[in-house]
């Protein structure tokens, strides 16, 4: 078990997709401005940036807008070189690169620096010393290259802890055959032979799952209390 990257617990905003089906590929933690954040495990800087101003409020950014960043290259098993990538961070690093760190090292504050809708860390995890961090992004997140969810790396999770495409439909069915199409998209599943395993979360399956129900209450509790049809002789 390694460090996490903050202290407390913070909300994970996004997972595997975005709401409007556009792929993520990370995790995004709702850490208020300044939040410490720490390595999940000893290493190096592999690469950073640094002095860009956060967002005032009310204020996203663009596409591609520059942020403050680190690659923290590791080890992690049964992964072996590992990177681990810090977005929108608050300028003022703590680290530069190159420099050797432990577990546990402070290296920065979250922030609001880049595009981002508000304070928050994103957080992604790649095999290998990646000096490109958006890696993990190639075709989509469908390559040899990306460690999902993140949290592997510092959670040791196994394979085991992912779903297969059949299970996250199961989950689907949990919502009525209605919510299928829409949980779908939102996981952002291609259109695939069955066998091949498309893997998420099972927290980012019943996020979905409960969005779905909660947006969806009134009519599921009228659905439940709705009377029995009346057979015909």
């Amino acid at each position: 078990m390694s460090t996490e990257p903050f202290k407390g617990q913070y909300a994970e905003l996004t997972g595997w997709s975005y709401s409007s089906g556009e792929f993520h590929g990370a995790y995004d933690y709702a850490c208020p401005l300044g939040t410490p954040i720490f390595a999940v495990n000893e290493g190096h800087i592999i690469d950073c940036c640094d002095g860009i101003r956060n967002n005032p409020p009310g204020y996203s950014g663009y596409t591609g807008a520059p942020s403050n960043w680190i690659l923290l290259g590791t080890n992690a098993e049964p992964f072996g070189k590992v990177t681990v990538f810090y977005q929108h961070l608050s300028p003022g690093l703590e680290v530069h690169r190159g420099q050797k760190i432990k577990e546990g090292q402070l290296l920065g504050h979250s922030g609001n620096s880049g595009h981002t809708t508000g304070p928050h860390l994103h957080i992604a995890s790649m095999k290998g010393w990646q000096t490109n961090r958006y890696a993990y992004m190639a075709s989509y997140g469908h390559n040899p290259i990306i460690i999902y969810p993140p949290t592997r790396v510092w959670r040791n999770q196994k394979e085991d802890d992912v779903v297969t495409h059949e299970e996250m439909q199961n989950i689907a069915r949990m919502a009525g055959n209605e919510a299928k199409e829409s949980i779908m998209q939102a996981l952002l599943w291609p259109d695939v032979d069955d066998k091949e395993l498309k893997k998420v979360t099972v927290r980012d399956g019943l996020q979905v799952l409960t969005r779905f129900m909660l947006n969806n209450r009134a009519a599921m509790i009228e659905h439940l209390h709705a009377p029995e049809p009346v057979k015909k002789p």
